[in-house]
């Protein structure tokens, strides 16, 4: 707010019978108001930002992972990958079930 603003403001508040108290109740309020928009502006902006973080992240994970598939050898198909690993899981886990039986 500026100095003329300021004059002009004080001079309209005392023509309609505004105490000099009531005036700076009043400013202090539109400033708090003002403040407080600017921080609900700044936590939206804040929360865009930690969402684009994420999503940056989880599409980092998708596209290392689809690295693996592919320098395993599958190419883009991710369900033979997977299948291929759970073959390979089961198999040792009957093999360890099998020993213990030996044993």
């Amino acid at each position: 707010m500026s100095q003329i603003t300021l004059k002009i403001s004080l001079l309209e508040s005392h023509k309609k019978g505004i105490t000099m108290q009531d005036y700076w109740e009043k400013r202090e309020e539109a400033w708090d108001d003002y403040f407080a928009s600017s921080d609900a502006i700044r936590e939206r902006y804040a929360s865009e930002i930690k969402d684009l973080e994420v999503f940056a992240k989880s599409e980092e994970e998708y596209y290392e992972y689809l690295w693996k598939v592919q320098e395993a050898g599958f190419g883009t198909d991710c369900e033979a990958y997977e299948a291929n690993w759970k073959r390979t899981i089961e198999y040792y886990e009957e093999r360890q079930e099998n020993d213990r039986v030996y044993v």
